[in-house]
């Protein structure tokens, strides 16, 4: 009887486990359903992230069709085991348009020790580099007295350098805008202390983290005005894909420094290239996206941060 006893009490001490269970199982239910959407939510949202950043480097082909290069951009392979010094960083800057246009303007080239360019369609201004140190670069296409023609012309430097000939050799190249006066050790020292980025650029000085502060202040300058519903088409466009208008640091894009074979060094410049495009020659504007599509690859240096020189 003792036994028996004993058997029957471990019976309904198991069934009551199994009770005790089932209840756990159906009060839990509802909070695993919902972290378990919880996480396909995050895992979807993830998803569209990166089939977006696909779409836009698939479009690539848009761009490339566009520019006018020395040699096809698909063809182009930069030399990984560059040991030559002179060959490490080229400087580059460009003017496009005639004399009468007061971007015109020819500073010192930013290093005495490394390759400098100055690409132009003008060549007057050839003759007045002939002076300088610079190595001037004849770019054959049109010359405009057109304000957004001569600025989208120039657009091909600043966004797709590897489409010079000349820059290819390059391991890092630091271009920037021709009105500047840069301090050529404080580019070195950002490539040293940032080895493995694609793209280097400075947080913007005083316009703060929103593409629409950006749009607003751009409209004081007649020829950013010009193409203002174009702008608000492209941002408009930008966020319906899934785009934010605001971002922890926003750039300018007067100094970019790049480090030439870095494998997505090439997407973001043809994939920005085809932006400027999309969106005009406002280019800050189209780089808040890219900047957020090429997160990983871009490092931004905070806006304290001292590029130009104050002894030139």
């Amino acid at each position: 009887m003792i036994v028996n006893d004993y058997w029957i009490i471990g019976l309904f001490f198991l069934i009551g486990i199994l009770i005790i269970y089932c209840l756990c199982i159906v009060v839990s239910s509802p909070y695993i359903k919902k972290s378990s959407q919880k996480k396909r939510t995050i895992k979807s949202k993830k998803h569209e992230q990166q089939l977006l950043l696909y779409q836009q480097i698939n479009n690539n082909k848009k761009a490339v069709s566009i520019l006018l290069c020395e040699k096809p951009l698909q063809k182009i392979q930069i030399d990984s085991t560059i040991t030559n010094k002179q060959k490490y960083i080229a400087f580059c800057t460009c003017f496009y348009g005639t004399l009468e246009n007061p971007a015109m303007i020819i500073k010192s080239p930013p290093s005495s020790q490394y390759d400098c360019y100055y690409i132009t369609n003008n060549q007057d201004v050839l003759v007045r580099l002939q002076k300088t140190s610079w190595i001037g670069i004849y770019d054959d296409v049109p010359i405009s007295n057109d304000a957004i023609t001569s600025s989208m012309q120039a657009k091909k430097l600043k966004a797709v350098p590897e489409s010079f000939a000349c820059l290819q050799k390059y391991e890092y190249i630091c271009y920037l805008d021709s009105k500047l006066d840069i301090d050529e050790s404080v580019v070195l020292e950002s490539i040293q202390q940032h080895p493995d980025v694609a793209l280097i650029i400075k947080q913007h000085d005083f316009i703060p983290h929103s593409v629409q502060t950006e749009f607003q202040i751009s409209m004081n300058q007649i020829r950013y005005y010009r193409q203002h519903e174009q702008y608000k088409k492209y941002i408009e466009r930008q966020l319906k894909n899934g785009l934010k208008d605001v971002v922890e640091k926003h750039c300018e894009t007067r100094l970019i420094i790049r480090k030439m074979h870095h494998p997505f060094t090439h997407s973001i410049n043809v994939t920005w290239y085809q932006h400027i495009q999309e969106c005009g020659i406002e280019c800050q504007i189209s780089f808040f996206f890219i900047q957020q599509l090429f997160a990983n690859y871009i490092y931004i240096y905070p806006s304290n941060k001292v590029f130009v020189t104050q002894n030139k």
